[in-house]
């Protein structure tokens, strides 16, 4: 299920969503508690060449969501096959 992020950055709404500050209100900010095998990943951050856990997610999200998905960020990043569990993401629609 997707939680709520940002009592210091927006305004908190039911269902796990916040409002954004600093881009003039525009967008919402979502969290996903994630989990994955890096097995077949070449870490988090996105990178030329390769397979990455960022941008994966980021084009799922795109397809389920039909919208751009802006400043996907995690937690903390992995490097080349390492597994996730209970990471944070969180990123803008």
């Amino acid at each position: 299920d997707p939680v709520g992020v940002g009592a210091q950055h927006g305004r908190a709404h039911p269902g796990g969503r916040s409002s954004v500050s600093g881009n003039g209100g525009e967008g919402v900010r979502v969290a996903l508690i994630v989990e994955y095998d890096g097995s077949c990943f070449h870490g988090w951050q996105v990178q030329p060449n390769a397979r990455t856990v960022q941008e994966e997610l980021r084009s799922v999200l795109h397809t389920v969501l039909r919208e751009p998905i802006r400043e996907l960020s995690a937690s903390g990043r992995t490097d080349a096959g390492v597994h996730a569990e209970g990471q944070v993401v969180s990123f803008v629609v």
